[in-house]
């Protein structure tokens, strides 16, 4: 059996590796990007608001929003 503490942060590792993991593919899609000459990269899906905090810090800008209903978002290093 598992107590709600147990639970809580097995939610809690669980989100915490998601978006470490949503920020290093980030990272190294932007990599590839700029190395092409690109000065955005387009995502598809939800931002995580962790990941959207670590990539504003380092001076990127970001915009989301939706199209078809499906969530997606812009980094951009202009």
């Amino acid at each position: 059996m598992i107590t709600a503490e147990q639970a809580r942060q097995r939610a809690k590792a669980a989100i915490s590796k998601y978006e470490q993991s949503q920020f290093n593919e980030i990272m190294e899609n932007i990599d590839k990007d700029s190395a092409q000459g690109y000065y955005k990269y387009y995502g598809d899906g939800v931002l995580r608001p962790a990941v959207r905090k670590k990539l504003e810090e380092l001076g990127y800008d970001i915009v989301t929003g939706n199209q078809y209903n499906m969530p997606e978002y812009c980094i951009s290093w202009e």
